[in-house]
């Protein structure tokens, strides 16, 4: 509980009441990707495919165990919530480095747009548009540093449109 309260910020209350969602989420102490999508699906009321939900999941499990823990899920809650920008845009980066080689290609921001878009031309093409925006230098990939650093550039890019 201290490790939490010191790290995220949120007040014993809060802390306990998210406690609350993901103990009757999952009624264990930990939480399988089936009860994260069911749980993500709630808050989040648009449509959004399982394979997006999934990209999700395993940026927050950072133990890389296959169960999300409490811990996990508020320190995750916590980046998306109240994380300062350099904290989102990294979080960002994790989720679109899909093989987790550190390093972005468009072929990764392809894969993730393909799992929101549910037409495939929609998403290459958005896809490329936004790699292209970030992608300042020209590479063929981007290191998280470089991610962060050319999004930083960029002017404050919106978040949402990432």
């Amino acid at each position: 509980l201290s490790y939490l309260l010191q790290n995220t910020g949120y007040d014993q209350a809060t802390v306990q009441a998210w406690y609350q969602v993901f103990t009757k989420t999952c009624k264990s102490e930990t939480m399988t990707i089936q009860q994260f999508v069911h749980l993500f699906k709630t808050f989040f009321r648009y449509k959004i495919g399982y394979q997006f939900c999934e990209h999700v999941f395993k940026t927050f499990n950072t133990s890389k165990s296959g169960f999300m823990t409490f811990v996990e899920f508020l320190m995750a809650a916590h980046v998306m919530d109240k994380g300062s920008p350099e904290e989102k845009l990294r979080w960002t980066f994790k989720l679109y480095d899909v093989n987790e080689d550190g390093r972005l290609t468009l072929d990764e921001v392809n894969q993730v747009f393909q799992t929101i878009f549910t037409l495939r031309s929609t998403a290459r093409i958005k896809a490329t548009e936004l790699f292209n925006r970030i992608n300042i230098d020209g590479r063929k990939a981007l290191t998280e540093d470089q991610f962060v650093e050319n999004c930083t550039e960029y002017g404050n890019m919106e978040l949402r449109n990432i």
